[in-house]
């Protein structure tokens, strides 16, 4: 992914006097239909429902640290039509997903992403020399 990045911007000219410092962070972006990795947890979610006597309530945490707290805050976006983009510090939970999409064949796709590289790419797309640092 990187090297196709690298690859491309090998064949960018830059321009002399044009030059750009970009500095934060970098992450990998998964992109995948949701209700593919619904689909694969709907037995676990059944499950939580019946071991916790709760069903799913469509709402939103300001914390995601278990699969409830995703599921709920999922679900509350995505009734309500909202475009949203989350975080967890929960390793367990994001290791949780990201093993189901990986090893149940979810379909996916992983593109550099954050506004750091993004930005980047761009201007040097603008014939910029661009020094990024994550």
């Amino acid at each position: 992914m990187i090297r196709d990045h690298y690859n491309e911007a090998s064949l960018i000219e830059t321009s002399e006097d044009c030059a750009i410092g970009v500095g934060y962070n970098a992450c990998t972006d998964i992109n995948f239909r949701a209700i593919d990795l619904i689909h694969y947890l709907e037995p676990e979610i059944l499950k939580l429902e019946e071991e916790e006597g709760e069903e799913i309530e469509a709402k939103v945490h300001s914390e995601i640290t278990n699969l409830r707290e995703f599921i709920e805050t999922f679900a509350y976006q995505f009734r309500n039509g909202a475009n949203s983009e989350r975080v967890t510090n929960s390793y367990p939970l994001f290791q949780k997903l990201l093993d189901v999409i990986e090893e149940k064949g979810v379909k996916h796709r992983k593109e550099l992403g954050g506004h750091s590289p993004v930005f980047a790419l761009r201007a040097q797309r603008e014939n910029c020399t661009v020094f990024i640092a994550a």
